[in-house]
């Protein structure tokens, strides 16, 4: 039965990189300050990862859930709002019935703080807040029942054609790892500057893989 096909999405991780030189004296005066500097260095990275993840165009990066492509979340996914200048209770219940329930049950909101900050005084008909605030530590705030995740890196500007929040079953959303993260003290590289190279890497790729799981909300 040549309808009975499997899809298929190409992979192929490409490197990330990044590194730090430091003084060889102010690592033997403070030896703590080299965990420090690491967890800094992974902050910067997930500073990079995160916009990957979101806007990257899959040309040796990984292919984001808020860019339209035919490998990933096709325009068709995009669910218009009523208006280029605000949000309403009706756009969100627009887009989450914009999913069907399989995708729906495990479905979750992406947006940036200035746009929750319209959400959380919106109102449907009978006066209750679109936004529900998490009473219970540790888990998220939730619109129209589903989680919500909160994120800088989701835009922000409200103009005609702008894309303003996108809600999905992100288990469809895959990142595929060559190399984890891993680091390499090299002692010799600037050794005449009296200090270390610490140089961090990882290879590794994402897109999604089912585009029905998805929804973009964006401005009229």
């Amino acid at each position: 039965d040549t309808s009975l096909k499997y899809g298929k999405r190409v992979m192929t991780p490409h490197y990330i990189r990044g590194s730090i030189d430091m003084s060889r004296d102010l690592l033997r005066m403070a030896p703590n300050v080299q965990a420090e500097v690491i967890n800094e260095l992974m902050i910067d990275f997930s500073y990079k990862l995160e916009p990957a993840f979101l806007y990257g165009d899959g040309n040796q990066k990984p292919l984001g859930v808020m860019t339209p492509s035919t490998d990933g979340i096709y325009t068709d996914r995009d669910v218009a709002c009523a208006s280029a200048t605000t949000v309403s209770f009706d756009d969100f219940v627009n887009a989450k019935y914009s999913l069907k329930g399989k995708y729906r049950a495990n479905a979750t909101w992406m947006l940036h703080r200035l746009v929750l900050n319209r959400v959380a005084v919106l109102k449907d008909g009978q006066g209750q807040y679109l936004w529900v605030p998490s009473r219970v530590s540790g888990e998220p705030d939730r619109i129209l029942g589903l989680p919500m995740v909160e994120t800088e890196w989701m835009p922000s500007t409200f103009s005609t054609g702008r894309y303003i929040g996108l809600l999905g079953d992100f288990s469809f959303y895959r990142i595929c790892y060559d190399m984890q993260m891993e680091m390499q003290r090299l002692i010799e590289v600037i050794a005449n500057l009296n200090a270390d190279r610490f140089l961090f890497q990882a290879k590794l790729d994402g897109m999604p893989i089912l585009s029905e799981a998805f929804s973009r909300m964006i401005l009229a």
